[in-house]
């Protein structure tokens, strides 16, 4: 979420694609029930099927499964052929909008009718309220991502927003709907299949930077590997690992030039994903399946497998302790209820078993022992701490197990609808929403928010794709300055070698030997000081893009989803030449 839940009760107009979170929600959906008592906020729905979520919508529309890229240039179109975009803010904060507004020309209310199943009329309506209704906050989950068409689905759904001007807005923003508990802290710890923790690459650089972190000579890192050329190369992913030990196309390659032929399911429904039958396939491939679980896995259930399957009792939530990451950033303390019953250990201790047993326990724990040069750790305190220490990409260095327990045993010490503490936890934010820059900053509620101080949370958009494109800046203009920052204007991501002439400082000697070259792997962490000194966002100030020029559609193209009829797609395809099958 660039906000969070208790933001959208300022919201004057909330548009949902492909979720309910009435059903899946029921918690969080009260914030949206909120703002339509307290706002008169304006509640449209946009799903297939008529949920309760619908129920509670002002409007509501049916759309044709796969076809939210169409519905939202139309919306597109009818807010360029009106003139309702915030101009200034595309052309301050926004690159590329004019290849968008050309698309959307294309996709007039009759148009989208016919490939949606949205009458053009509804789509007027719709388009005029959430226009004239600002600030308005867009939510979706997994209806609008799990299609074969789902990036062009989460890339259009921004740029409406930006369109609009309703990003780093209170009220505003672009607000996914996470499945789970945790899943966002899950993504954030890198159980990705391409990135390390904290969506640092996988270069050499990156491994490198983490073991220093870890506390590990690099070269016996790299050794664990078949080769280096390994630790460059992406694993499997959740929906495709079966091809790994079936024999797919990709699964020696990614396995080290053999077929997969151990699986170890860590508190995982492998068997939740699409393509069950595949899903079978691969576990009765498998030499060695081990699953660990609170209860049984259903992937023991579903494969054919007589021998080589391992049960390992896990400990539930309720006796462990740790701290979760919830759907908008924020960090909660879950403090242990009971002690494990039975049989059951909790997942680190199982992991610290496999690593003695696989002979690196040592170098698995180094990492937390740096911190105060300690001779043993406590668990999960200095595991917390060694994250707070090591991730600075996405500002994790404030979530210190000290804070975050803080925030936890005073929650009510924080406001439901800002976020923001009073007394004792003034200047805070529940839960510290990173970026989180420093072990005494505010945390940040609502992203790219020019209109806070950094101290506050505030910033601009990520400089993360260069300083210029075809000749054009990617800075943000001269005239968006993030609130009290002494660096007026768009700037780059803060380095080592620009930091004093961005930030207009000298740096001693002693800084210059400690900082690391850029905000990302600076173990010193004086980048970020150095920064907030000057109300500045470590990560830059520039411009929001809708061109992805690495991409084959550099911009979102409609295309039909690969499970539509057959006769759907050529109707659409004979009616609409700019629609792509």
């Amino acid at each position: 979420m660039t906000n969070h839940l208790g933001d959208i009760q300022k919201a004057k107009a909330i548009i949902i694609f492909g979720a309910s979170p009435a059903v899946n929600h029921p918690v969080g959906f009260q914030h949206f029930l909120k703002a339509k008592e307290r706002n008169n906020a304006q509640l449209i729905v946009v799903d297939p099927r008529y949920t309760r979520t619908a129920a509670k919508a002002d409007y509501y529309a049916p759309i044709r499964p796969g076809t939210d890229v169409a519905f939202m240039y139309g919306m597109l179109n009818i807010i360029f052929e009106n003139g309702w975009e915030d101009k200034n803010f595309i052309n301050d904060r926004v690159y590329g909008m004019d290849l968008i507004r050309e698309e959307a020309k294309k996709w007039t209310p009759d148009v989208v009718e016919n490939v949606t199943g949205v009458s053009a009329e509804k789509l007027r309506q719709i388009t005029t309220v959430y226009a004239k209704n600002k600030p308005g906050t867009l939510i979706w989950a997994m209806g609008l991502t799990q299609h074969s068409v789902g990036t062009s689905n989460t890339r259009i759904a921004p740029i409406l927003q930006l369109s609009l001007g309703n990003m780093g807005k209170e009220g505003g923003g672009t607000n996914i709907l996470r499945g789970h508990d945790n899943v966002q802290g899950a993504t954030d710890m890198g159980c990705l299949a391409d990135t390390l923790p904290g969506y640092y690459g996988l270069a050499e650089g990156s491994w490198k930077y983490f073991a220093s972190q870890w506390g590990v000579d690099y070269e016996w890192l790299a050794s664990r590997f078949k080769s280096k050329e390994m630790m460059s190369r992406p694993g499997f992913s959740l929906a495709r690992w079966w091809e790994g030990s079936t024999g797919g196309a990709d699964s020696t390659e990614n396995n080290a030039g053999t077929r997969l032929k151990a699986l170890f399911v860590l508190g995982n429904g492998i068997t939740s994903t699409s393509q069950q039958a595949k899903v079978k396939e691969g576990l009765d491939a498998l030499e060695m399946l081990v699953l660990v679980d609170p209860f049984i896995n259903e992937a023991a259930i579903l494969t054919d497998k007589e021998d080589g399957i391992y049960l390992l009792p896990a400990a539930s939530q309720f006796e462990t302790s740790g701290s979760v990451v919830a759907t908008n950033r924020s960090a909660q303390w879950r403090f242990k209820i009971v002690e494990p019953l039975y049989e059951s250990r909790p997942d680190q201790e199982i992991l610290f078993e496999i690593a003695k047993r696989l002979g690196f326990y040592d170098e698995y724990t180094k990492g937390m022992l740096i911190k105060d040069n300690k001779k043993d750790f406590i668990w999960p305190d200095d595991a917390t701490d060694e994250i707070a220490r090591i991730i600075k990409t996405i500002g994790l260095t404030g979530w210190t197990a000290k804070r975050l327990k803080n925030h936890t045993e005073n929650w009510h010490m924080f406001d439901e609808v800002s976020l923001r503490g009073f007394g004792p936890m003034k200047g805070e934010y529940y839960g510290l929403p990173w970026p989180c820059w420093t072990d005494t900053h505010s945390g940040s509620p609502v992203l790219y928010n020019v209109d806070a101080p950094v101290s506050e949370g505030g910033m601009g958009f990520r400089n993360r794709f260069g300083m210029e494109h075809n000749g054009v800046s990617q800075m943000a203009a001269d005239s968006v300055s993030v609130k009290n920052s002494k660096t007026k204007g768009g700037h780059p991501e803060i380095t080592k070698d620009n930091i004093e002439a961005v930030l207009g400082i000298k740096l001693t000697e002693a800084e210059k030997a400690a900082m690391g070259a850029n905000w990302k792997v600076d173990k010193s962490n004086l980048i970020a000081q150095k920064c907030m000194e000057a109300g500045v966002a470590p990560y830059g100030n520039a411009r929001a893009r809708t061109i992805v020029w690495q991409f084959p559609d550099q911009i979102p193209i409609h295309r039909e989803p690969i499970h539509s009829p057959e006769g759907t797609k050529i109707k659409v395809k004979a009616r609409f030449s700019h629609s792509v099958m």
